[in-house]
């Protein structure tokens, strides 16, 4: 295996494990935090992790979401 590969291998992994909050998801796309919430609801976005009284996105599942959107959203 290189180099290169192998530090790839280890973002991917490490990126898998990252989280975020809700600011950082609002900045991104552009929603507020009600209508997140709204979609968690309807079933339409991952749900949190609950860390004490906060709450916490795996960015890989927060990227796999954001991935499905229609064009159309994500250019508005």
């Amino acid at each position: 295996m290189t180099e290169h590969k192998q530090e790839e291998m280890e973002r991917d992994y490490a990126q898998q494990f990252k989280l975020i909050d809700l600011k950082f998801i609002c900045e991104i796309t552009g929603f507020s935090k009600a209508y997140i919430y709204k979609l968690m609801s309807n079933k339409l976005f991952p749900k949190p992790l609950k860390i004490g009284r906060s709450s916490r996105w795996r960015l890989s599942e927060f990227q796999e979401w954001l991935d499905r959107l229609p064009q159309e959203v994500k250019a508005s």
